[in-house]
């Protein structure tokens, strides 16, 4: 078996095991948060399709106004796996849909790969995913490898392949929903919480150092589409049922974490998403011109989101500490 189809049997298994854990129906009867999946699982296969659909259209016939269909379909995607993602507590998830940022050389060998041989066209961790179908279809300055510029069939062609595998990996978390949840504990969520935190403040809100343009807008997320805004308020509205509500119920982490955190903890994390919603409704369009011009709102941005991540951290402390007390 070559390697490419064996990695992606790999990941589609993976994914059936994390998938595995959640509720199959959005409703209070189900284990929460598990409860807040299905919902956004069945937006993200929704928008995978539409997204594999657009471009295989494009592929048949590449013109300005299929590409503008098939990248407005990678934007509804991005935001849909964006809100999906605070939910994914197995990295195999995060993997087969997004393999963070985009590494250009290896996705032009990556497409030089799949001309000569389409089962052996991976090349890396990096050439693949959301962020590698971004690349081919905005490119950057350096490669000037859009699609509208350079339309020929074997960067199509692998692009339509990268689409169908996205699809494929989301058509699996889904299916693997209509099992009922086996009990992922609150801890794993809020690690994973913590973990996509640090993602987020280390490689998605630019950095203060940047020194060029490129620089800083390559540590924006979803920079050459413009779309990171949108991408990060979908994080934000996730993290919000997550941390705040359950569809009107109290919130189950207030019941864990103990009495002292619950006087004031729900307060201070809803403040904080407040204040981050705020921060980003008040940037542009394009994060990555802000954080280039490293924007005195750009700035709070970043120190918010470093507080909220500290916040997650004491709320996932008091809950480990409340469970030492139990024993």
């Amino acid at each position: 078996m070559h390697f490419r189809s064996f990695a992606r049997l790999f990941t589609t298994w993976l994914l059936v095991c994390a998938a595995g854990s959640f509720a199959h129906a959005d409703d209070n009867s189900q284990p929460w948060p598990a409860s807040l999946l299905p919902a956004r699982a069945a937006a993200l296969v929704a928008a995978t399709d539409a997204l594999e659909k657009t471009t295989s259209a494009l592929c048949e016939r590449t013109n300005q106004e299929r590409l503008d269909l098939a990248r407005a379909a990678w934007r509804d995607a991005m935001v849909a796996w964006r809100a999906y993602e605070p939910l994914a507590v197995n990295p195999g998830a995060r993997a087969a849909i997004d393999s963070g940022v985009a590494n250009a050389p290896r996705i032009e060998a990556a497409v030089r790969q799949y001309t000569e041989d389409p089962t052996q066209s991976n090349t890396g961790p990096a050439d693949f995913g959301l962020p590698a179908i971004e690349y081919l279809f905005w490119g950057d300055a350096r490669a000037k490898a859009q699609l509208g510029r350079l339309a020929f069939k074997q960067r199509c062609a692998y692009t339509h392949y990268l689409t169908t595998d996205v699809a494929r990996a989301a058509s699996a978390l889904t299916d693997s929903t209509a099992a009922k949840a086996s009990g992922v504990p609150v801890s794993a969520y809020l690690d994973n919480l913590l973990a996509l935190l640090d993602t987020i403040n280390a490689t998605r809100l630019g950095s203060a150092t940047a020194p060029s343009y490129s620089d800083a807008a390559v540590a924006v997320d979803a920079w050459r589409s413009e779309q990171g805004k949108a991408a990060l308020g979908a994080t934000l509205d996730t993290l919000g049922s997550m941390l705040l509500s359950n569809d009107g119920n109290p919130n189950p982490l207030s019941q864990q974490a103990g009495t002292t955190w619950a006087a004031t903890g729900p307060q201070n994390l809803k403040a904080s998403l407040e204040q981050i919603r705020s921060l980003l409704a008040a940037q542009p369009g394009d994060l990555a011109d802000a954080f280039r011009r490293n924007s005195k709102t750009a700035r709070q941005l970043r120190e918010a989101m470093v507080s909220l991540r500290g916040q997650v951290a004491t709320l996932r402390q008091a809950i480990a500490d409340q469970g030492k007390q139990g024993k």
